[in-house]
């Protein structure tokens, strides 16, 4: 748990959580995140990074592996301290995580789950061509779900639509 301070410092923050309906974390909170987060990089290999610059933390982010309704699919994630917001932060990692579930992942879906409030993170999803889709839940009508499909790897904007992409997805 030699990641706590960091998590706290990320999650807990009320300003860095402003996009999360139940706010900041407590740090109570931030240890169970961390722990589920630890142990599912014991288990599968990876899980979501603590994403620094050269002048420390700036924030969480990267993939990690879910499912609906026993389908696979890669969440990605990230969340920065507010100081780091508009340095790219969230470009940088995103093409990382991108070209990593390309290689390792390349006929599973990535995904974004957001408020429509969230405009970094849909800024993000248009940047890498992430498509709308439907929510699981018609009911649900906070949430938004995009998903990417694995064309364009790395550069923001070269990703082709799913249904272009079609004749090569799962």
């Amino acid at each position: 748990m030699a990641d706590l301070p960091a998590m706290v410092t990320v999650h807990a923050d009320p300003a860095a959580s402003v996009f999360r309906p139940e706010g900041a974390r407590t740090p109570q909170e931030c240890r169970t995140q961390l722990a589920d987060m630890v142990g599912r990089w014991r288990s599968e290999g990876f899980c979501y990074w603590i994403i620094e610059s050269d002048n420390g933390l700036v924030g969480f982010g990267g993939l990690a592996m879910c499912d609906l309704d026993s389908e696979p699919y890669l969440n990605l994630y990230f969340r920065f301290v507010p100081g780091a917001w508009g340095h790219g932060y969230a470009t940088e990692m995103t093409t990382a995580a991108l070209d990593l579930a390309s290689r390792r992942w390349p006929d599973t879906p990535v995904w974004i789950v957001t408020s429509a409030e969230n405009r970094p993170a849909l800024r993000i999803a248009e940047k890498f061509g992430f498509q709308p889709i439907p929510s699981p839940d018609p009911d649900d009508t906070y949430w938004v779900y995009y998903q990417w499909r694995g064309n364009g790897v790395g550069t923001p904007g070269a990703t082709k639509s799913t249904s272009e992409s079609s004749t090569n997805s799962a």
